[in-house]
């Protein structure tokens, strides 16, 4: 048994998998490990993500790398280690770290965000422009133009620790926090549901929507709830 921290589908309808092992490639039911070029450091991934043309990128310790006609290709070395990936409409890379979050285009530096948040989980990019970022004990903020807009529980958040955000269909975003259930946000109104609501605990690790548009909440020691809105 190893623990798997994400996985994502290539172009070509393999799986990759970033485990506490390494990097597992998973293609017509048979899974081998994969050799992670230019590397310096130990097994352990952090994450790997799809983008929204089907291209897929994997961080390891601060490494970036790219899938690309069937091997990693090393992109950039950054300066602090890589805990977690999501890719922007426009190619652009972004990543949390433990200072916070940046964002990288290939051909360029990588800019962090000016946000002072500490160790950010969670990145989602807002269906009307900038970034949602999720921090470990500071809240939500919205950064765009450079700026970043604090929702915490003071606006009705269900905790200051978040663990998952996603983006809905209906531009609603689910945000998935420690200890306190979950907070959807649409429309500039901020509902906060817990265990009184169906949850079957307080943690939620992950968020995500299906093909047929519900909302699925992965629950610490709970198993799987469906998200409602409203």
């Amino acid at each position: 048994r190893t623990a798997i921290y994400s996985f994502a589908e290539t172009p070509q309808g393999e799986l990759l998998v970033a485990a506490k092992d390494g990097v597992w490639r998973i293609a017509h039911g048979r899974a081998s490990e994969l050799t992670i070029p230019e590397s310096i450091w130990p097994a352990t991934t952090s994450s790997v993500v799809s983008g929204p043309g089907g291209e897929v990128w994997l961080g390891h310790r601060q490494d970036l790398y790219r899938w690309e006609q069937g091997e990693l290709r090393w992109q950039i070395r950054v300066e602090l280690e890589l805990f977690l990936l999501a890719v922007g409409r426009v190619g652009s890379v972004w990543y949390g770290h433990g200072r916070g979050a940046a964002h990288w285009k290939p051909g360029q530096l990588p800019r962090d965000l000016e946000l002072k948040a500490g160790h950010v989980r969670a990145l989602a990019e807002a269906p009307e422009g900038g970034w949602w970022v999720g921090t470990a004990v500071n809240g939500l903020h919205h950064w765009r133009d450079g700026a970043a807009t604090p929702v915490t529980t003071t606006n009705g958040l269900a905790s200051n620790r978040i663990l998952a955000l996603t983006h809905d269909r209906e531009g609603t975003l689910w945000v998935g926090t420690d200890g306190g259930g979950f907070s959807s946000f649409s429309r500039g109104q901020l509902t906060t549901y817990g265990m009184e609501h169906g949850l079957t605990y307080f943690d939620v690790l992950s968020v995500a929507e299906e093909s047929a548009g519900s909302v699925w909440l992965g629950i610490f020691g709970g198993g799987l709830c469906v998200g409602q809105d409203g």
